[in-house]
């Protein structure tokens, strides 16, 4: 029989107030361009993206991290215009994360940090970034989103 898995995802979660005004603007695009499944999820910056991991191994899992991320002390993330990811999927619309060295350490520590936890996700190149539509961005929109 197959172990249970969950599906996680590790992120950084803005401050309320910056994660509140970024989702405002999800709704905007929402209104003026008809995309709604950014508006689901959380704001976040992604640090890995999802991946299923066996319920047998989160206790251990989750106290490992947990006591990585408490060696860790606060930086600051600067955000920088919008930017899109132009793929074969449907496009993708977000606020592109100045990639600054505090956060290009931080990611790749946490890289590292998760290898005993034989965690098997994605693991493409790492462009930090705010979405806010994909998935269900009609293609004939997609020029007027970029104007």
């Amino acid at each position: 029989m197959k172990n249970a898995t969950s599906l996680y995802m590790f992120a950084i979660m803005p401050p309320s107030g910056i994660a509140h005004h970024i989702h405002n603007l999800r709704k905007e695009f929402f209104e003026r361009f008809h995309f709604r499944k950014a508006l689901k999820p959380p704001v976040h910056i992604t640090i890995l993206p999802p991946f299923h991991f066996s319920t047998e191994r989160e206790l251990l899992s989750e106290q490992h991290i947990s006591t990585w991320a408490n060696k860790h002390q606060p930086f600051q993330i600067d955000l920088h215009n919008f930017d899109f990811f132009d793929n074969d999927r449907p496009p993708t619309v977000y606020i592109d994360v100045v990639r600054s060295r505090q956060l290009l350490d931080f990611h790749s520590s946490f890289t590292e940090a998760i290898t005993p936890c034989n965690i098997s996700g994605r693991r493409l190149s790492y462009k930090p970034h705010i979405t806010i539509g994909y998935r269900d961005i009609d293609r004939a929109v997609f020029p007027a989103i970029k104007s």
